[in-house]
């Protein structure tokens, strides 16, 4: 299966074979475990997709770079391909190349796979208490969440959340990806009142 992607072709970029365990947080299905066996400056290659599909986008926390964007381009049998959202810097590839390889356990020292999903699913560092200009916007926007795709009206945005109107109620805590225009960004619903939300990007964005 392949995705359809309205951007232009992946660029050729040398690929590394790595052996090295991430973890990872998928809007939907939650904690994720990304077993990498090669990565490029534009993208990754996994041993198992985890129930991961095309057009799925997660959160990915690689060495000394910390959580990233990435969507699935396609899937082979349990294998699967990702595309980051945006390259990574040559000055930060070899670093975090040789951050992988100084990780590396042996199988004796491995932590339990319960342990890893711990540090998967462990609060990202909040940016609610920076100071950002709110702007008031009239506009549709889509979050996909636990049950889907919901359209939501946007009253206002900044560059670390989004207040907005749903008819769809959803759970303060979810994790959800905000969908508007080009605009792709993983966030975290933060405040429920009525029919009325605020999310949280895990990055600062553009709401």
């Amino acid at each position: 299966m392949e995705a359809k992607l309205s951007i232009t072709e992946m660029r050729r970029s040398s690929r590394l074979a790595v052996n090295h365990t991430a973890p990872g947080i998928h809007p939907i299905i939650g904690a994720v475990l990304l077993a990498i066996e090669n990565i490029s400056a534009v993208g990754f290659k996994v041993r198992a997709r985890n129930g991961i599909g095309p057009g799925d986008r997660l959160l990915i926390n690689l060495p000394r770079l910390g959580r990233l964007q990435a969507l699935c381009i396609s899937t082979k049998n349990q294998q699967a391909r990702f595309l980051f959202d945006s390259p990574i810097p040559s000055g930060q590839f070899e670093p975090m190349i040789a951050s992988m390889k100084a990780m590396r356990p042996s199988s004796a020292t491995s932590p339990p796979l319960a342990e890893q999903i711990e540090v998967a699913t462990s609060e990202v560092p909040s940016v609610s208490h920076r100071k950002a200009e709110r702007k008031r916007a009239l506009a549709v926007a889509s979050l996909c969440t636990p049950n889907g795709w919901a359209k939501v009206r946007v009253k206002d945005y900044s560059n670390t959340g989004v207040r907005f109107i749903s008819e769809q109620s959803i759970p303060v805590g979810v994790d959800v990806i905000y969908r508007r225009g080009d605009v792709f960004a993983a966030a975290k619903i933060i405040w429920s009142t009525g029919n009325e939300a605020g999310l949280e990007f895990y990055r600062e964005h553009i709401g």
